[in-house]
């Protein structure tokens, strides 16, 4: 209403930190993409030590999140190119200079019609609107974080003009993780130990909207069952 005079609408209500029993749904799997044996054991011992602490646990196949998945990835790739289009637009830059792939994409954002960032603003909100409904029967989704250990540097290279497999390349190595931005559910990844090689492990936790303190707890919670410290001294952090 113009004119309103009232003040701002109070805060939405976010939950109590306490964790309590909770329903916490396991996507154990991500099909298509390779999980490597060390992530899917991060999983199933982090599953194991919450179920021990009183917790229910329910499957939740990646069937139900992998159009989540497919809707994060163009709504990624549609708003970068909207967004290198609107800064060559703002701001003076030497194209000259810039990078292939980032070539490719402020092209495509130049030649991309608005009614393709809508599409991909409302398949946002069905997103999102997917992913309450499996709210209705969990409290938190713990899935994998990574689905294999961090490749080494060059291995996502900028000198081609392949955005395809840019993109392909990056949800290959973390398949969950576009679908808290896509969604707008706050999401924690939290340490689970290490491979042989002795690099860490991490599983994600994603919770509803509003409930960040849920993560925070159940984040609290898995540090107590399993404590954890940085490998070498951090300035100004506990060892």
């Amino acid at each position: 209403m113009i004119g309103d005079v009232r003040g701002p609408s109070p805060e939405p209500q976010i939950e109590a930190a306490t964790l309590g029993s909770r329903t916490i749904g396991l996507v154990s799997e991500v099909d298509s993409f390779a999980l490597e044996p060390a992530r899917a054991h991060a999983v199933a011992e982090t599953t194991a030590l919450l179920e021990g602490a009183g917790h229910r646990i329910i499957d939740i196949p990646f069937t139900r999140l992998a159009p989540l998945v497919s809707i994060g990835k163009r709504a990624f790739d549609r708003i970068i190119y909207a967004s290198m289009a609107a800064t060559f637009q703002d701001v003076r830059l030497n194209e000259d200079k810039i990078e292939p792939l980032t070539r490719a994409a402020l092209n495509r954002g130049r030649a991309m019609e608005v009614g393709d960032l809508w599409i991909t603003m409302h398949e946002g909100v069905l997103a999102a609107h997917a992913m309450w409904h499996i709210f209705d029967e969990v409290d938190i989704l713990l899935t994998p974080m990574l689905a294999h250990k961090p490749p080494k540097l060059g291995s996502f290279p900028t000198d081609h003009d392949d955005i395809e497999a840019h993109w392909d390349r990056m949800i290959a190595f973390a398949p969950l993780a576009s679908i808290a931005n896509i969604t707008g559910t706050p999401a924690l990844s939290m340490p689970a130990g290490a491979d042989e090689a002795g690099l860490p492990l991490s599983v994600q936790f994603i919770a509803p909207m509003g409930a960040d303190r849920r993560l925070l707890a159940i984040g609290a919670t898995l540090e107590a069952l399993r404590p954890w410290q940085h490998k070498f001294e951090i300035a100004g952090l506990p060892q």
